[in-house]
């Protein structure tokens, strides 16, 4: 008990930020453990030799005093900073901030700017918030995309970039417009991001009243369609469902893997829904370990079947049945792929040129670079053009390039 209390005012003095708090805590606990007989034998005499304004020597000094649980008494107020400093340049320190971003319940461990990010929804709560999931190794967002996050800003939604790396010239750009770009490791990649960010704002309570549309989004497509396309989506969402009942809302539905969901590439929850206790269940029970099918089948799938559980509507803009009713081509399409069970279709993936035809706004970066069963058809990209506003074609040319240098480049920068 006396080593607890020691150490805990030890690491209070040390910073006044409780993520850091908590990375420095756990670093401390490892030094202990680490030079654990060192201090039985040495704690005596650390405790009362000079430092002489060394670093590391007042460090350990310091370790003593709080292992014996004796008050600490800084020499000087820069100390606790220098003993900060000393901390972070160790080993410990680098293996505790790994193993708290590890964690399910560190999430705040994971954003180092979501901090920061939870002051400016206490100081502006955003009537309107949308969450954009990236990764590219080489820090690059397709140009498409960052026309949509700037014209989605300037439409009254706060929006927040979360990403590993983005490279820094496009990040001051999308800055300087009023996008907020917060860091986060791909731990469980875009659904372990709608977690974390989700679980931040229900620990901002000052946003829960004037929260009107939560929206999560990822980069796995490219907006093919004109910003204004997905601004009128998200508006008539945001329009129709502004009351109650709770209601999640996406693109596109599906019962591939044999449960019915919403693709999670774009997800709308209304105030109903945010503040329905299964959404904050679902969100702290989603663990985000596990291969890509599993976040698949926990996150996307689990997310649905939790909500229809719970009795929420799920509401498709561009609905399964609907599509197969009334849209001749799209059986045609899924024919050639050989899609002719309910259970086998990935509208996103298989019908992908029909949903241009409807309007839809997208198209799976998957189906122009990965998709197997393109086998004796065109490749997508080569059919793009002819389904697209001829005015977009350019900037999409643009971004597919980047697309194809970054998905075929070496490395992937740390997060800074």
């Amino acid at each position: 008990m006396k080593l607890r209390l020691g150490l805990s005012r030890f690491v209070r003095n040390l910073s006044a930020d409780r993520s850091e708090r908590r990375r420095l805590g756990a670093a401390v606990v490892r030094l202990l453990h680490q030079r654990r007989r060192s201090l039985l034998a040495m704690g005596p005499l650390l405790r009362i030799v000079p430092t002489g304004g060394k670093p590391k020597l007042q460090l350990w000094q310091a370790l003593a005093l709080s292992r014996a649980a004796d008050r600490l008494s800084w020499s000087s107020p820069e100390a606790p900073n220098t003993v900060a400093a000393a901390i972070r340049s160790t080993q410990a320190y680098t293996d505790a901030a790994v193993a708290l971003s590890r964690d399910r319940n560190g999430f705040l461990q994971r954003g180092p700017d979501y901090t920061k990010l939870r002051q400016r929804w206490r100081e502006q709560p955003p009537h309107r918030l949308l969450v954009f999931h990236h990764y590219d190794s080489r820090g690059f967002l397709p140009y498409s995309w960052r026309e949509a996050l700037i014209a989605l800003h300037a439409a009254g939604w706060q929006v927040v970039l979360s990403s590993p790396h983005v490279d820094s010239a496009i990040s001051g750009v999308l800055e300087s417009f009023g996008v907020q770009i917060v860091r986060r490791a791909n731990l469980g990649l875009c659904l372990g991001a709608y977690r974390d960010l989700a679980l931040l704002l229900h620990s901002t309570p000052a946003m829960h009243q004037p929260l009107e549309a939560f929206v999560l989004c990822n980069d796995s497509n490219l907006l093919v369609q004109p910003p204004e396309v997905l601004l009128a989506q998200l508006e008539r969402w945001t329009t129709e469902h502004s009351m109650a009942p709770p209601v999640l809302a996406g693109l596109t539905d599906s019962v591939e893997r044999g449960r019915y969901h919403l693709q999670s590439f774009l997800l709308h929850a209304n105030r109903a829904l945010l503040a329905h206790p299964a959404w904050l269940r679902f969100w702290l029970d989603y663990a985000i370990e596990g291969s890509k099918d599993d976040l698949i089948n926990q996150g996307e799938i689990g997310l649905s079947q939790a909500m229809l559980a719970a009795g929420v509507e799920l509401k498709p803009a561009y609905s399964l049945v609907h599509g197969l009713l009334m849209d001749p081509t799209m059986a045609a399409e899924l024919q050639g792929y050989g899609r002719s069970q309910l259970e086998q279709v990935n509208q996103s993936l298989f019908a992908w040129r029909s949903l241009l035809g409807r309007g839809f706004p997208f198209v799976k970066k998957h189906v122009l670079f990965q998709l197997a069963e393109h086998q004796g058809r065109p490749l997508a990209i080569s059919e793009l053009a002819s389904l697209l506003p001829s005015e977009r074609c350019d900037l999409l040319a643009r971004d597919i390039e980047q697309l194809l240098i970054s998905r075929n480049s070496d490395g992937t920068p740390p997060m800074r």
